[in-house]
């Protein structure tokens, strides 16, 4: 199952990627890391893999529910979604730790 804590997120990063809106993110990651620890360390996981698309095999490891959804998400909706992948990843990578932003 995937947790309502990381569908919520991967919503609200759709929207903050559509804007390229980075300084929101890096607000935005820190209260979110405080509130579901769990959730992010995975997404840590995520932007500290070398590429968005090994980070995104990473999350499906974690949540496997969402590996078996992704090839049947509509086209549109995973385009969304990736593009988010690649902003987060492009935005944090290399610049969290243990839910903590880093410079």
């Amino acid at each position: 199952m995937i947790p309502a804590a990381l569908s919520d997120f991967l919503e609200q990063l759709r929207d903050l990627a559509d804007r390229a809106d980075r300084d929101r993110l890096l607000v935005l990651y820190p209260e979110f890391a405080r509130e579901y620890p769990d959730v992010a360390r995975s997404i840590e996981g995520f932007v500290c893999a070398e590429t968005p698309e090994i980070g995104r095999e990473r999350l499906f490891r974690d949540f496997p529910s969402l590996g078996v959804l992704w090839p049947f998400t509509p086209p549109e909706w995973r385009q969304r979604l990736e593009v988010a992948f690649r902003f987060l990843h492009q935005t944090l990578h290399g610049r969290i730790r243990h839910g903590n932003l880093i410079e």
